[in-house]
């Protein structure tokens, strides 16, 4: 039997991040598991020694003020609509998959569900995927969610 206590679900505040958080908040209801929303700030662009120190910080901050109250709202709007859900949000600074598969295993996560952006070609290959880098790294089992595919959860 599975046994689920702990998901994890990293979120950029994109369509698909929007849609991976209806499978987390869906598993976790069935599961009666503990929801994690992650969200990290990539600040590899801060280690350009041009930046002033001060300047760094200050921009630091304010980046950081921003996602807060993106998250804060994202939480907010999941225990509103599910008030027996237990909704922790996290906030990291760091390059995106490094956070999600060290909190993964800090705290022991059961199941993480991530979006894909589903990016192909020369975007993948610029950019990348974190996605596929949690897949390869995580310590657990991962649910990749992508922009366009079957429908299994009804708002």
């Amino acid at each position: 039997m599975i046994d689920i206590k702990k998901i994890l679900v990293p979120t950029d505040f994109s369509e698909s991040s929007e849609k991976s958080l209806l499978y987390g908040i869906s598993l976790a209801e069935q599961y009666g598991a503990e929801l994690y929303v992650l969200s990290a700030i990539d600040d590899r662009v801060f280690d350009d020694p041009l930046f002033v120190v001060y300047a760094e910080q200050e921009m630091r901050q304010n980046r950081k003020a921003v996602y807060e109250e993106y998250l804060s709202k994202v939480v907010a709007g999941i225990k509103r609509d599910h008030p027996k859900l237990a909704v922790q949000q996290v906030l990291r600074m760091g390059v995106a998959f490094v956070e999600i598969v060290d909190f993964a295993r800090q705290e022991h996560i059961d199941l993480i569900i991530i979006g894909s952006h589903g990016r192909t070609g020369i975007a993948h290959l610029l950019i990348g995927s974190t996605a596929e880098k949690v897949v390869r790294k995580a310590p657990c089992p991962v649910l990749t969610v992508r922009p366009k595919e079957h429908e299994f959860i009804h708002p």
